[in-house]
């Protein structure tokens, strides 16, 4: 299962606060089968999940949610 994972255990990367930065990852996403995908995050300060297929954003919360994504390049 692929992941993005930004993990800088309890620091931050060198030169910066622990409380006073953040990281982004842009993706793209191509299905093969036209069904539910599950995206989660995991955070300790905030985090959001946007979908451009959906157009449904997650705030602040490390609950799975489920995606009905169709089999082409998005």
């Amino acid at each position: 299962m692929p992941t993005v994972n930004f993990n800088w255990a309890a620091g931050a990367p060198v030169g910066i606060g622990v409380d006073t930065f953040s990281a982004r990852w842009v993706g793209k996403i191509e299905p093969q089968f036209s069904e539910a995908y599950t995206f989660y995050v995991i955070h300790d300060d905030g985090a959001r999940l946007w979908s451009t297929v959906s157009n449904y954003s997650i705030i602040g919360t490390t609950s799975l949610q489920r995606f009905l994504i169709v089999a082409r390049s998005h």
